[in-house]
């Protein structure tokens, strides 16, 4: 029920915004190294992966602008007690405002949904499809900062917080949430 009230309130904001007057439209390509971690009832150690995806930019005036996303991210963690492993796959849009603060540095923040597309723990080189115990989308907030290159190239350096819980069942399942620190390259396609 929480959930549906934070999609229908993002909904709203993003809704509420469509008709600012947005002007020049760039779009672009970002891969990097995404060091994740499930935060919460038990101690676990952070997992190394890759997250790849596309963003649009949407400019408002000189300094501020939107950024959409959609990317691929797979994220988890190991439990340090059992040497559980968790691997969690989500399709994350984070929708953002940005802010330029010098002519190639920009801070950005906002919020990012994400949906599951894959759940699964690995304990002693078995693996277990988690799916239905997994909460089947994840809210949170993400910000960082980008540097733009005089070419096409930029690094993005971001942190997101998960809002929700990992796990459906907080009685039969620890309460986790996402924590995900990415470092990526992007290639600005057009402008």
């Amino acid at each position: 029920m929480i959930m549906k009230k934070w999609m229908l309130l993002f909904g709203l904001l993003f809704a509420s915004h469509l008709n600012l007057p947005l002007q020049a439209q760039s779009v672009g390509f970002k891969a990097g190294l995404s060091v994740s971690n499930l935060q919460g009832e038990i101690s676990t150690k952070s997992r190394f992966d890759a997250a790849v995806g596309f963003y649009a930019d949407l400019d408002y005036n000189d300094r501020l602008s939107f950024q959409v996303e959609v990317v691929l991210n797979r994220i988890g963690a190991t439990e340090r007690a059992t040497e559980q492993a968790f691997r969690l796959h989500y399709i994350a849009v984070p929708i953002l405002v940005k802010y330029d603060v010098l002519d190639r540095i920009s801070l950005y923040a906002g919020p990012q949904i994400s949906f599951l597309s894959t759940a699964q723990t690995y304990l002693d080189e078995e693996v277990f499809d988690v799916n239905d115990a997994v909460n089947t989308a994840d809210f949170g907030v993400a910000a960082g900062f980008t540097y733009q290159f005089p070419s096409s190239l930029n690094i993005d350096i971001r942190f997101y917080q998960g809002m929700i819980k990992v796990y459906k069942n907080a009685l039969l399942n620890p309460v986790l949430k996402n924590q995900v620190f990415t470092v990526s390259i992007g290639y600005l396609l057009a402008k």
